[in-house]
């Protein structure tokens, strides 16, 4: 007896959208809250991202922003450190 095959799109891997939620940066190439359509980041973006541990981890599914804004709240957590290191970033002027 031949085995069902799961349909195609049943097991294709949708790219989420995501989303930044640190400070705006890079001289406002980068605002809060800016959605990236499946992933895909802007070149300027990826550049900052590659460079800055801190870009890269303000970086989040849409589908897990509440809870990441919960984590933002607490000063303890990982978020809300990362969220701490992109605004130096922003005092000392990076822009890439």
């Amino acid at each position: 007896m031949a085995q069902k095959k799961p349909a195609a799109a049943a097991t294709a891997r949708v790219a989420e959208a995501t989303i930044y939620v640190g400070p705006p940066l890079a001289g406002g190439k980068l605002a809060k809250f800016t959605i990236f359509k499946d992933g895909k980041l802007l070149p300027h973006v990826h550049e900052l991202a590659e460079k800055h541990r801190c870009v890269r981890d303000l970086i989040v599914p849409v589908s897990k922003l509440s809870e990441v804004q919960k984590r933002l709240a607490d000063a303890s957590s990982v978020e809300a450190l990362r969220y701490a290191e992109a605004r130096q970033l922003k005092k000392d002027g990076v822009t890439e």
